[in-house]
């Protein structure tokens, strides 16, 4: 009996010693944190890390209503099919008299004119124009070579006497007129040769 008492002593003081048992997280409550983290980093614009707290509370707590804010955050980035299909998630999802439903449907028909406005004014790819065709023009014909022909050299220059022949005939004509004017002035002056003054006399010894 006694050992009895014992036992159960320590029992109790083992008890009341062992540490408190750890309580399970609420998901719930995490969700929630998430969400709440995720509409701050909405409010400045880090639109990126607001998405990824959204998704992270959607997955410990699938509510629809996480998706349209990821849907949103897509919308903010330019992302606008990704944002309607988040919308478009959420209709699927979503209870019928869901009281957002109608706000979403008006959502996905917003974003659907704002890809359609994207498509037309998208211009098309731009066409590589043509490359032209260079074409080397054709070589110069050939020219001949012509044979080089040496000036004809000129006639041999004639000499004086060949160029001037006649006076010779004219001036043995002449002398023989002088001597015979000389014999008869002889027999007709006497002894005195020098007596025609237009002659300069020359005596002779």
């Amino acid at each position: 009996m006694r050992s009895l008492v014992l036992a159960l002593g320590v029992l109790a003081a083992a008890v009341s010693f062992a540490p408190p048992a750890r309580a399970e997280p609420d998901p719930t409550a995490q969700a929630r944190e998430h969400y709440e983290a995720g509409r701050a980093l909405f409010k400045i614009g880090d639109y990126r890390e607001a998405m990824r707290e959204f998704a992270l509370g959607y997955e410990l707590s699938p509510k629809p209503e996480f998706l349209i804010n990821v849907g949103h955050c897509h919308r903010r980035l330019g992302q606008l099919e990704q944002a309607r299909d988040q919308y478009q998630r959420f209709l699927r999802d979503a209870p019928a008299d869901n009281k957002r439903r109608h706000e979403v449907e008006l959502l996905v028909a917003e974003v659907e004119r704002e890809l359609a406005a994207q498509r037309e004014v998208k211009p098309p790819p731009p066409v590589e124009p043509p490359r032209p065709v260079v074409v080397s023009p054709a070589p110069p014909p050939a020219v001949p070579a012509v044979a080089l022909v040496a000036a004809p050299a000129p006639p041999p220059k004639k000499s004086f006497i060949r160029r001037h022949w006649w006076i010779i005939p004219v001036t043995a004509v002449a002398v023989a007129g002088i001597a015979v004017g000389l014999g008869v002035g002889l027999t007709r002056g006497g002894n005195n040769p020098c007596s025609d003054p237009s002659i300069v006399c020359v005596p002779v010894k």
